[in-house]
């Protein structure tokens, strides 16, 4: 927020449940923002630094099951919280396990990838817009709209692939927040993509993941 702050999600030193904090850059020790009994995570600030939004479920990562087919976690909650404080309002849920979430520029809506479609939530009334399907068989682990508005990135995996990454595709977004076109392969060195973030002038991506491996 204004580059002075930084909110992220942290279990205090005790190995248990994560919670939001806050602290100022270079002074001062973290300010514990949630109290929730569920694992907090995922923050992100809006546009103006008022408010952050975050994830919240009884799960603090994604579930392996029988045949490497991903187990539906608890339902993971998406919330919204001053900055300064106060009782979160939560403004959808879904049944899988959190995934990143970001914010429109007018600080009006929040994007996140839902089972199998990626949404735009309305902050003031919880209206969810639909901007794209996954295609069939496939999820959007992550999707994450650039500052400027224009493109969101994606993280596509198969559904039931026995690792979680997947490949960062980029699709068009108009002036009314739909997805313009079909997305587009960006081929990076990574094979298997598991986090994604956009710079601030909205020209380039951070990403992290795993180089493929030849089996032993």
């Amino acid at each position: 927020a204004g580059g002075n702050q930084v909110a992220f999600a942290w279990d205090g030193g005790t190995g248990g449940l994560t919670q939001i904090y806050l602290k100022v850059v270079g002074a001062g020790e973290p300010l514990r923002l949630t109290d929730g009994t569920e694992y907090a995570s995922a923050p992100v600030w809006s546009p103006d630094g008022s408010s952050i939004a975050y994830l919240s479920s009884p799960d603090n990562n994604e579930r392996l099951g029988p045949s490497g087919r991903i187990d539906a976690s608890s339902t993971t909650r998406l919330l919204v919280i001053s900055a300064l404080g106060g009782a979160p309002r939560e403004i959808a849920s879904y049944n899988a396990h959190p995934r990143p979430l970001s914010w429109s520029v007018d600080g009006k809506f929040v994007v996140v990838s839902m089972d199998k479609a990626v949404y735009a939530i309305s902050v003031g009334n919880k209206e969810q817009r639909k901007i794209l399907d996954a295609p069939p068989n496939h999820v959007y682990r992550a999707a994450i709209l650039s500052p400027d508005g224009h493109t969101l990135a994606l993280i596509d995996s198969e559904r039931y692939e026995s690792r979680p990454e997947g490949k960062i595709y980029l699709v068009d977004v108009g002036p009314d927040g739909s997805a313009q076109g079909v997305p587009r392969l960006l081929r990076v060195s990574q094979d298997a993509v598991n986090s994604v973030a956009w710079t601030a002038d909205s020209k380039g991506l951070v990403y992290g993941g795993a180089m493929s491996m030849e089996p032993s």
